[in-house]
């Protein structure tokens, strides 16, 4: 039986109802799973009888933690956990089983495939990368890789490489380039990529936990958002409609803004 590992955060508790979403689905996508939740460095302690209730609804244990990035949160799951597992965000809407996908097999990870693409709110490059809303890890192995990188010369065994967490490159007349979570591990080892039939299977809000904070760069998303909070069925077509936003932003590699 896998573990299935969800980080919930609430950064404002008018969007409590978000990140709350995955627990109406997530026994579709995972019937059979030990689902742990770590309750990240919650400030409003009046919501705890609800989302405590909602977790045992879900045959879910919990757990409070203090405040973690997301990446941090990861790193800490890949270096203890022994056997496959996966994490899960906790906006996301489940429409069919995935939970023994990847049992046996021999990949690192895999997850939802994520293109570069310019970015209005932080104004920066969001450099390619599998979108950590629903990964498959195996740690074991996948471990045993990044000790490995790059393998190519000496000298890079003593720069510092963090495959995991977020981190910034900047450079001289160029915009920011973002490696957002698990980006440095996507460009130094890839990474098994879900399919279009994989991708059909699950929803996932975009920026669900704080969409309050960007409304002004993307003034439509929320009212999408709540529509699919109201129905959830609704996500079912957030997949393709996300696909076309990142065509639209796309960056070229040799046409950069700013460069």
């Amino acid at each position: 039986m896998s573990n299935v590992h969800i980080l919930f955060t609430l950064l404002n508790p008018s969007r409590l109802k978000a990140s709350l979403l995955v627990f109406q689905s997530i026994r579709i996508g995972f019937p059979t799973a030990n689902i742990i939740v770590y309750v990240n460095g919650l400030q409003y302690n009046n919501c705890r009888p609800l989302i405590e209730a909602v977790f045992q609804g879900a045959k879910a244990k919990h757990i409070y933690i203090g405040l973690h990035s997301h990446g941090q949160w990861i790193e800490w799951l890949l270096a203890r956990e022994s056997k496959p597992f996966w994490i899960c965000d906790s906006d996301t809407v489940f429409f069919d089983k995935v939970e023994d996908w990847f049992a046996g097999s021999p990949e690192l990870y895999a997850g939802r495939f994520e293109p570069q693409f310019w970015e209005a709110w932080t104004q920066t490059i969001h450099m390619a990368r599998i979108h950590p809303s629903l990964v498959w890890f195996n740690p074991q192995p996948l471990r045993a890789a990044i000790r490995a990188w790059p393998g190519k010369h000496e000298f890079f065994s003593t720069v510092q490489f963090n495959p995991i967490q977020w981190f910034v490159v900047p450079e001289i007349g160029c915009d920011l380039r973002f490696f957002d979570t698990l980006s440095g591990l996507y460009h130094a080892i890839g990474g098994r990529v879900f399919s279009e039939k994989e991708n059909e299977a699950y929803g996932h809000l975009f920026c669900g936990t704080y969409i309050h904070l960007i409304s002004e760069q993307h003034p439509n998303l929320r009212e999408k958002h709540d529509a699919v909070l109201e129905k959830p069925e609704l996500a079912k077509s957030l997949w393709k409609e996300q696909q076309q936003w990142y065509r639209e932003n796309a960056v070229k590699p040799e046409v950069q803004p700013g460069c």
